[in-house]
């Protein structure tokens, strides 16, 4: 006669909770192809163009201006106002800065073999991976700020940081962009995430949260990884 196997004894879990609660980590990837076969595509009517002659827009502008905000396209850097054709080897910020205003960049011709590959050297791919970077970092800028709620493309712009120059903070005091970021920026990229912002007669002041973060490209692909801190009152 077999003895019957003896019952186990339940398993007691016992978790030790995250020392840091008010950390929090945010992860996006990217496919450039997809952000590049937005670039491409053709200009249609807008009505922002109707209603300002002086703005161009394209299905590229409308999708730069969804996804980088007022001050990140300023600071691109500026546009010329001539029509002459833009130089094969101009960087990725002179790219987008020149789509956002409207203006086309060469593509290869519809109908060639060449037509069904992105050209991965001109600086329409270029401005696709500056894209797909900016786009994956904020998204994940709001994955790691998940205690403010309702957050948008639109209310996070990223810069890289001054090259040794940051100002110095004293206590609670908050620095403006100019002062923080000293010098033109040619440091490891950082997110600001909009927390808050009051208007009043005199200004209107914008309260925001700055977050750490790493942009990566590999071919086809950009990723970013943000850490993000939930401040207390």
């Amino acid at each position: 006669m077999h003895s019957s196997p003896k019952a186990r004894a339940p398993a007691v879990r016992v978790t030790i909770p995250f020392l840091l609660p008010q950390l929090h980590i945010g992860t996006d990837i990217c496919h450039v192809p997809r952000i590049y076969a937005i670039l491409c595509k053709p200009a249609t009517p807008s009505r922002v163009a109707a209603k300002t002659p002086t703005l161009k827009q394209s299905a590229a502008s409308r999708f730069i201006r969804r996804v980088l905000t007022p001050h990140e396209i300023d600071a691109l850097g500026r546009v010329t106002d001539d029509t002459s054709a833009p130089p094969p080897t101009m960087s990725a910020r002179a790219a987008v800065a020149w789509l956002a205003r409207g203006r086309t960049l060469p593509t290869p011709a519809i109908g060639t073999a060449s037509a069904k590959l992105p050209d991965t050297h001109g600086p329409l791919w270029r401005a696709a991976q500056f894209l797909a970077g900016r786009f994956a970092a904020k998204e994940a800028a709001i994955k790691a700020h998940p205690h403010l709620r309702g957050l948008t493309l639109q209310d996070v712009w990223i810069a890289r940081r001054g090259d040794g120059e940051v100002a110095e903070r004293r206590g609670n005091a908050h620095a403006t962009d100019q002062e923080y970021l000293a010098r033109k920026g040619t440091g490891p990229p950082l997110a600001f995430v909009r927390v808050s912002s009051t208007t009043t007669p005199e200004a209107c002041v914008i309260m925001e949260q700055e977050a750490r973060i790493s942009i990566s490209h590999d071919g086809d692909y950009a990723s970013a990884v943000c850490l993000g801190v939930e401040r207390t009152p």
